[in-house]
């Protein structure tokens, strides 16, 4: 039994020497054939959402079909705050991997979990998707802002520093603090 593997390429070779002695009138047999790269059909977060909430750290990539490879070391983040447009993103560790075999859900999430008002890349190498994978495939998405204390309130901006709420002391009361600003 062969196992093929998606998003590659296969040639196949019969001889006509199986055939015995008749062979010799009947030509070789050869082709090729290629299996399917997978695709990615969604992510969560989603791609480009603004305000992910930081109670539920988990990234989440699925795919169209099984993926050739299911490493950690396939798989990046990055972070950068949006506290300071200048800041320079880092590379940050990943925990819990988890991809089964035949995955075509793989997840993970960053270490210390989801950062507020912060922009984070997801970076996934081609050799997930098979050798045929042209490239691999990335994401962002962003973090809502929270206020340290939401009992002491405090100033939220967006991140273009075009919007500055400010929320004075007790004005708000329970949940995380976390803030969205949508245009």
């Amino acid at each position: 039994e062969i196992e093929f593997l998606p998003g590659n390429a296969y040639e196949a070779f019969v001889s006509s020497r199986l055939y015995g002695p008749v062979g010799a009138a009947r030509p070789d047999r050869q082709w090729s054939f290629r299996t399917q790269v997978p695709e990615v059909i969604g992510t969560r977060p989603a791609a480009g959402e603004v305000g992910v909430s930081s109670a539920t750290p988990t990234v989440q990539i699925e795919f169209s079909g099984s993926v050739v490879r299911q490493q950690q070391t396939d798989f990046q983040l990055l972070a950068r705050t949006l506290a300071n447009p200048q800041a320079a993103a880092e590379l940050i560790p990943i925990t819990g991997f988890g991809a089964g075999e035949g995955a075509t859900l793989i997840s993970f999430a960053p270490e210390g979990g989801f950062q507020a008002f912060t922009e984070y890349q997801v970076v996934m190498s081609r050799e997930v998707l098979g050798e045929l994978a042209e490239e691999g495939f990335n994401f962002r998405f962003r973090t809502a802002a929270r206020l340290a204390n939401a009992a002491q309130g405090g100033s939220i901006a967006n991140p273009e520093g075009t919007v500055e709420l400010y929320f004075p002391p007790n004005a708000l009361t329970g949940g995380t603090g976390e803030i969205l600003i949508r245009p």
